[in-house]
This record gives C-alpha cells, structure tokens and sequence, in this order.
C-alpha cells in the first residue's frame, strides 16, 4: 500500500467510526413504561404546567396541582354544580388564570392557594395574559381584551369593522406579549389564514397573511411570539401542487417573522413547553437546538398534556401520568398497535354544547350481516348532570343489543356545558339523532369490522 493510499484508508475507518458514533448517539430512547390512571374527584378538561408543578382544572370549578409529576394532587378550589373549567395557564410562579362556561374566570395571585372569580358573560374558550391585568380571550366567539384582571372586557372591533379581516372568522388562537402586545391568528372558512396583531393596546391592528403557511397556534414564551404549523414548499414552481413541512416561527411584534427550528414531523398539540408527534413523543422547538422526549405508547395519547419533573400527563376523559424521558431523536412507532393508541384527539364536537363528544369507529356486532349497511336514524337519548358529566343513555334504532351498548358506553364519556336556571346549573336532557355507516370488516380480520357515526 502507498503512502497516499493508506492515508485515505485512515481517513475512511475515521469517518465510518465518526458516522457510527454519531448513529448511535441519535439512537432514540424507547419508552417501554405505561401509562398510570390518577383518581381525581372531579372530571379533569386541561392542564398546564408552571414550573415544576402541573395543574388540571375541570367539572365543578374544579382546579388541583401536583408538584411529583403528577403522582399525588391537591384540590385547591373546588365548588360543587359550579362551572366547567376549560383552560387554565399561569403567567408567572404567581399568577394563574382558569375560565370555562358560563363565562367564569378564576385568577390566583399567590401562586394558587387562593383564587377569585370574575364574570365575563358567556363562556370563554381560550385566553392569554400577559400579566396580571392585560390579557385576550375568545367569549361567547369574540375576541376581547382586558386590562384589569377580567373585571370588564371591551371587544376587538376590527374583525367586524375591517373589510381585510372580516372574511376571517375562525379564531384558532391568541397571545398576550405584554401591555401593548397582543396577536390573534384567524382563518378563512376553507380558506387562508392571518395573524391581527396591535402593538398599542388595542386601539389599531394589522392583518398579516404570510404566504405558503398555516401558523394557526401562538404562543408567548421568552418575550417572543411564537407560531406553530404548517408550510408549503414548492408551489412556486406548481401552484396546485408542492409538499407541507411543519414549520416554527418566531417575532417580537408578531409582524416580522422568523424561521425557528424545523420539526421532525408533522405535530399537533403545541403549547409554552413543546409540541406533541402522535406517536408518543413531546419536541421542543424553542431556542437553537431541538429537544426531544419519549412517553409510554400503551393507550391513544391527546394533544392535552403537561410537563414537569422528568414525568408527563395527559387529559381525555380522565387523567394519566407516566415518565418522559430524554432522547437523542423521536422513537419510533410500536408494533402491532392500531392507528386510534397514537392518534391525537382532535375530534371536532358532534353536538353543539358539547366539551369533549366524539365517536371512535364503534365495534359491529358479528352476528350482524357480513355486508356494508347503512342506519339512518340512531336515536340517543341523554341525560346531563348539574357537573355536564352524563348520566343515563338510551339507545334506540339499531339492530342488537351489543351495538347499543358500545354506542351508549361511548356517549357515557361525553362532557356537555352544563345547562342554566338563572344562576344555577341545572340537569338536561338531549335527543339526538345520526346516521351510522357500518362496514364488516377486511375478510379474514372480523376485528375490523366497524361503524361510523355522521
């Protein structure tokens, strides 16, 4: 061998011992733990972290924090047949806001000992505080801001009064910067979308649509905006066609954009901590450098989750926990796991009123014709708790009494804003009608078999 030649040869075993160390330091942490079910006494509906502690707000004006990563919690305002809590955040270790139905904002100022109710009319969906005075919020469908805490609120005239932003009906999202700061991000029914920001308070604002992209969540974290969501590349060149990457975008004014990290897939559940993958991974995609984290794989996952203490936990119907742990790149799917364990659930509602309502593919009896068929009107007759938990189901219009029972066990797990006698919340009940589309299934896996209810 020449001197030349043994040169290259070394550089060569370099390289490929580089490339394997490299592979095997992004070999992704696999997450063989599972999810553990927590005991709360009330319906849980989101969470949020501060810090090291998480909090779940839910049925009953309900609000509890943990501070061991979710295994033990503490009621900290509860009041029976209250409202349903939609949302909680907090500003700062301080500061925390939660609101639901009815329009019921609660604020805490000692770091959630203690909380104070406020009014604000109808029933307030999402919202953003900048601090403990300044903040926007989606109530009744309109977006208004405040500037005392949510004792009054006055609404953003320029979705009605500017022909540009009128079209944009759909709120998606909204963030407080601070005092002056405050950004909306509306959509166009099958259309386009933009971001409404003002930088005075309020008293002017400005459409932005930038172009190829779909950033339809913000955010606020490290005095930045932030917008999560989808580009498309490529169609300069075809205007019909082109490919969608997930796309991160930061600015100070919510007016001049930036390209942050680039994601590794596409992502759903984005909040101040990260975005969820539906496969069981939480990237975090603020900053300079990605960081990503494993969660058990053994149950269907949401996009309703929070970090803290080296541990996650995620809301549905109900509260589960497990460790999050530290990896290099996102694990992979599991084997033998269906589509439904790792889908996200975004579900639109089915009925109006509802919380959280929606079908999974409802299991077909086998002893039902092995043909497609169509069930033209189901009747489900449902009675609702003060708490907007349901209570008795009945079921009428199909054939068989196990496929009654999979639809009745479903709506069992429906939440519906509760209904109102003056100022109390009252039990309801609800007749609704839907068509069921069932299908027996690919031949040879009757596991298959399915119905789907429109």
């Amino acid at each position: 061998m020449t001197k030349k030649s043994w040169f290259i040869a070394f550089f060569v075993v370099l390289a490929a011992l580089a490339q394997a160390k490299d592979l095997k330091a992004k070999k992704p942490h696999i997450n063989t733990s599972h999810w553990t079910q927590v005991q709360l006494p009330f319906r849980p509906v989101s969470i949020a972290a501060s810090g090291d502690a998480m909090w779940v707000c839910g049925t009953n004006e309900s609000i509890a924090s943990s501070s061991d990563g979710g295994v033990s919690w503490q009621v900290k305002h509860q009041r029976q047949f209250g409202e349903v809590l939609l949302a909680i955040s907090f500003v700062d270790s301080k500061v925390g806001f939660a609101a639901g139905t009815n329009g019921m904002l609660l604020s805490t100022g000692d770091g959630g000992r203690t909380w104070a109710p406020h009014q604000a009319g109808s029933t307030i969906t999402q919202f953003s505080f900048a601090d403990a005075l300044h903040g926007i919020a989606e109530i009744g469908g309109l977006v208004k801001l405040t500037e005392d805490g949510g004792e009054s609120w006055r609404e953003l005239g320029a979705m009605q009064s500017d022909a540009k932003v009128h079209p944009f009906s759909e709120v998606e999202s909204l963030a407080a910067l601070d005092a002056k700061h405050f950004a909306v991000a509306l959509h166009q029914p099958q259309g386009e979308n933009i971001i409404l920001s003002t930088v005075d308070g309020g008293s002017n604002w400005v459409p932005l649509h930038i172009e190829n992209t779909f950033a339809g969540t913000l955010l606020v974290r490290d005095q930045k905006y932030w917008a999560f969501g989808i580009e498309y590349l490529g169609r300069e060149h075809n205007p019909g066609g082109g490919y969608s990457v997930p796309v991160t975008l930061y600015s100070t004014d919510a007016r001049s954009w930036q390209h942050g990290i680039r994601a590794t897939n596409e992502f759903n559940g984005c909040t101040t901590q990260g975005c969820f993958l539906p496969r069981g991974v939480i990237e975090v995609l603020f900053g300079d450098t990605e960081k990503i984290f494993s969660l058990p794989q053994d149950v269907r996952t949401t996009e309703n989750w929070a970090l803290a203490e080296g541990r996650v936990c995620t809301v549905s119907n109900q509260l589960l926990c497990g460790s999050a742990i530290d990896s290099d790149s996102p694990q992979p799917e599991p084997e033998n796991v269906g589509s439904l364990t790792l889908q996200a659930q975004g579900d639109k509602p089915i009925v109006n009123g509802c919380i959280d309502c929606h079908f999974a593919p409802i299991k077909l009896d086998p002893d039902l014709p092995a043909r497609p068929f169509v069930l033209n009107d189901v009747k489900v007759l449902v009675n609702v708790k003060r708490d907007g938990t349901v209570g008795d189901v009945t079921v009428t219009g199909v054939p068989g009494k196990r496929l009654a029972q999979e639809i009745s066990d479903q709506v069992s797990g429906w939440l519906i804003a509760p209904k109102h006698d003056g100022g109390n919340t009252v039990q309801a009940v609800y007749e609704l009608h839907f068509h069921l589309t069932c299908f027996p299934g690919f031949p040879g896996n009757p596991a298959s078999a399915s119905c789907m209810a429109m």
